[in-house]
């Protein structure tokens, strides 16, 4: 049950957070992970600016970075996918 909580958490946290505005609050990487696998990277923002433009919306780009994951897409809550960025839960 945690783990559901938490993602809903993270997930209400970036709902409607541009990569503009994440620049305006003055961060220089965005961090991204998952709670159901050890997938995780991280991006300097300027770089994502230039390449999908400052009104890029952070849960569309999650979507296009996780369409490989093979728990995409699948029904049960608990075995979705669990990309998130968790520095951002605390600047929104």
């Amino acid at each position: 049950m945690e783990i559901a909580f938490a993602i809903r958490e993270a997930n209400e946290a970036i709902s409607g957070l541009t990569l503009g505005q994440i620049c305006a609050f003055g961060v220089v990487s965005l961090e991204v992970q998952c709670y159901r696998c050890p997938r995780r990277g991280r991006y300097r923002v300027t770089r994502l600016i230039d390449q999908y433009g400052a009104g890029q919306g952070l849960p569309e780009l999650i979507d296009l970075w996780t369409t490989d994951c093979p728990k995409r897409g699948r029904t049960a809550f608990y075995d979705q996918c669990g990309a998130y960025c968790p520095k951002l839960e605390k600047i929104s």
